[in-house]
């Protein structure tokens, strides 16, 4: 039987904490299925999009993860528990991919004088933040 006295603490640390089902599974002693019909049920991916911040900056997002990351870890340590190595992970690609997204944001920014459409760069201000990232601009569809 579920045990529905956990369902509070799976929820915060799905929405807010961003740990994932089987992790989430796994600290609270019940089925991976258990935990994915309380997040259906309780819509939990829309109150993760919430709390991000659907609107917020790419940049100030991945901010936000990285300080959840390093709270959990932080939480986990002291606990004399191991903490999963995609934390660690993230942790340590956190600056470079934090300044990229800092410098796509200013590169594709359109100027004042031409807003982007519905928040979206214009293929060239895209092309032009790609070239300057250094990444391969992507090719057109094949006809």
């Amino acid at each position: 039987m579920a045990k529905p006295e956990l369902v509070p603490a799976a929820e915060q640390l799905y929405v807010e904490q961003l740990m994932n089902v089987a992790d989430i599974a796994a600290r609270l002693g019940v089925a991976e299925k258990t935990v994915r019909n309380w997040k259906s049920a309780g819509g939990w991916d829309e109150k993760r999009a919430r709390v991000l911040g659907t609107d917020a900056a790419i940049s100030n997002r991945i901010a936000q993860i990285a300080v959840r990351c390093a709270a959990i870890i932080e939480d986990m340590l002291q606990r004399n528990e191991v903490p999963p190595r995609h934390l660690f992970s993230f942790l340590l690609s956190y600056g470079a991919g934090a300044e990229r997204a800092r410098k796509y944001e200013e590169i594709s920014a359109p100027p004042a004088d031409t807003p982007a459409q519905n928040g979206v760069p214009s293929p060239e201000a895209l092309r032009k933040a790609m070239e300057e990232l250094g990444l391969e601009s992507p090719k057109p569809p094949a006809q």
